[in-house]
């Protein structure tokens, strides 16, 4: 299956190839060709297609003098450099150091064959060797933002390479078309116009500080471009800044400010005359104004906030997705593999049971895989995080019939942020070894859980377990309860278990959902229903001891306790159900009892 963004590293790559040939900076190096082809050589691409548009790019734009030769012989010397390197896969900064040398030496000695050589002095190679590796390094970030497929982009590495892309492209694409028009507007400066749209929006979208960088750079491009004097970089800083300023009104506004922020300070830095035309700034705030709020929207999602900063590199990013995709595709294959082989054996259920739990852990360390994949693609899920609306409160209390060993066991925690588990267990019989059974229980379906299995493969791996463990016919009910701490909502599965009630001011709901225990069957039912919780709302998750206290009066009993208990501390609810179920069955109780009750609140 084809990448869904490989059309677009295939269209940037390619403008940027066409594009490069015309990035001049102090109007005799030209670095782009020499980065591009550093970055997209690689072991899975020769790049012969962009090194031939780099190529074509440099000898249309200087095809007049016999110095382009020197830089298509560049091109072609950094290719086969990065083609013979790709084998080793070395690092980014390696390719580049490394295309650095080969273009300015195969430049530095065509010109010495051509006698040019004294256009090409050691400070302009040493300032060439370290423009190339600069802009190999924003290159090399882009490319990772596109083989990433989202947006934003991480600090500190976004703005620049925003700003360079904007300059190559609008430098080397959007000025010879402009050209063919006629008249003013052919002579339009669509660069500078370019260079100084990109920070009023990225200021209105980002803040003051995100701005000022990007005026900082924009202006430095400017005057490396050779189109616009120092002073622009002071401008465009406090345009940018002026834009962040402005980030909570409307973008009419902010535009305005924005020009009469340039425009001002342009007059001040060359005392009295604008250090560029009028039209510039004014041309930047229309286009901006002109955009579509829908489309404003998506292009703030390009701009890096505070809380969206990713605290580790993005090519290590890259590597872990690329390693966790193939983790998920062999466990995938392995729960495959484990669900067709497990009939190999009719005869023996232990073999049966031991495939079937293999194949369900494989099922389930692919979907936690995927799921920990799209958080770290998606960085507002690692940074950004929806607040935790409820907060709960969880007591329990119990009684146990055989020498103070419950056979019920009782686990709450937080599975992962904004998710609590309470998970209630009543192994068969009583004693040790149901209480083993049903601790066994509890605490395997939490770690599941917590380690990102789905609740439904976690309570069927259980399964598989006890089944495989049930040689002396020892089973487990289990009532599980999923608090959603953002919307309130729980989700309750019951696989066997007793009745659980849910209180909401004077109402008694009672929810019993008929299925077998854990540990008989091979393929169970999940059974599950959910309901939206609000703060006061009580739920009582209760082992059958409780529920079966009553003898032939049925549960009527419990819903009419319930009704009357007035107390809202889970601890005192828990502590009286208990004593209530208690003093029904007398001295001689049938079974263990537990009660487990918790609280909604609003946080």
């Amino acid at each position: 299956m084809m990448d869904k963004n490989i059309w677009l590293k295939w269209g940037i790559s390619g403008l940027l190839a066409l594009a490069s040939g015309r990035m001049a900076l102090f109007g005799v190096m030209y670095p782009c060709p020499a980065a591009l082809l550093t970055v997209v050589v690689n072991d899975k691409c020769s790049g012969w297609k962009t090194a031939l548009m780099c190529a074509v790019s440099l000898w249309l734009n200087r095809r007049h003098g016999m110095a382009v030769w020197a830089d298509v012989v560049a091109v072609a010397a950094v290719w086969l450099a990065m083609l013979a390197l790709r084998r080793r896969k070395p690092a980014a900064a390696t390719k580049a150091l490394v295309g650095a040398l080969v273009w300015t030496g195969a430049r530095g000695l065509v010109l010495l064959r051509l006698h040019m050589l004294y256009r090409y002095g050691m400070s302009d190679i040493v300032v060439e060797a370290a423009l190339i590796t600069a802009v190999s390094y924003l290159f090399f970030h882009l490319y990772v933002f596109l083989q990433l497929g989202s947006m934003p982009l991480a600090r500190p590495e976004s703005i620049p390479v925003l700003m360079t892309v904007a300059a190559v492209l609008t430098q080397g694409i959007l000025a010879p078309a402009a050209s063919l028009l006629p008249g003013s507007f052919g002579q339009f400066p669509l660069v500078k116009a370019a260079l100084f749209f990109v920070p009023l929006w990225i200021g209105y979208a980002g803040g003051a500080k995100e701005g000022a960088l990007a005026g900082v750079t924009g202006g430095t491009l400017l005057f490396a471009m050779g189109t616009a004097a120092p002073a622009v970089t002071t401008v465009l800083a406090c345009g940018g800044l002026a834009a962040g300023l402005c980030g909570n009104e409307a973008p009419a506004l902010a535009a305005a400010v924005f020009s009469a922020v340039t425009l001002a300070f342009g007059l001040v830095r060359d005392g009295g005359a604008l250090s560029l035309p009028a039209g510039v700034p004014l041309m930047a705030a229309a286009v901006f104004c002109l955009i579509p709020s829908g489309g404003r929207k998506k292009l703030a999602q390009v701009i890096p906030t505070e809380g969206e900063h990713i605290g580790y590199n993005l090519a290590a990013r890259q590597h872990v997705l690329q390693t966790l995709e193939e983790y998920r595709k062999t466990f995938q294959y392995l729960s495959r593999a484990y669900i067709l082989q497990r009939e190999s054996f009719p005869g023996d259920p232990y073999v049966r049971s031991g495939r079937r739990i293999m194949a369900y852990q494989f099922k389930g360390m692919a979907d936690a895989v995927d799921r920990l994949a799209s958080e770290i693609r998606t960085p507002a899920a690692l940074s950004v995080r929806r607040p935790i609306r409820f907060r709960l409160t969880v007591a329990k209390a119990g009684f146990a019939r055989d020498a103070q060993v419950s056979g019920d066991s009782v686990y709450c925690g937080e599975v992962r942020r904004g998710t609590y588990a309470v998970a209630l267990s009543d192994g068969m019989g009583n004693g040790r070894r149901a209480a083993e059974e049903s601790n066994l229980t509890v605490q395997t379906v939490y770690r599941l859980l917590a380690a990102g299995f789905q609740p439904e493969l976690a309570l069927r791996i259980m399964n598989s377990i006890l089944l495989y463990r049930g040689g002396d016919e020892i089973y487990s009910t289990l009532d599980l309860g999923l608090f959603d701490l953002y919307s309130g909502e729980l989700q309750l599965y019951k696989i066997g278990g007793s009745i659980t009630f849910l209180k909401r001011g004077d109402q008694v709901e009672a929810v019993k959902i008929p299925a077998l225990p854990m540990g008989i069957v091979g393929d169970i039912e999940v059974p599950s229903i959910a309901c939206r919780l609000r703060p006061g709302d009580q739920v009582m998750l209760l082992s059958d001891g409780v529920a079966e206290a009553g003898r032939n009066q049925g549960i009527q009993w419990l819903t009419e306790t319930i009704s009357a208990l007035k107390s809202t501390d889970p601890q005192t609810l828990a502590d009286l159900l208990i004593n209530k179920a208690v003093e029904r069955c007398g001295i001689k109780e049938k079974d263990d009892m537990t009660a487990v009750v918790v609280v909604v609140h609003e946080r």
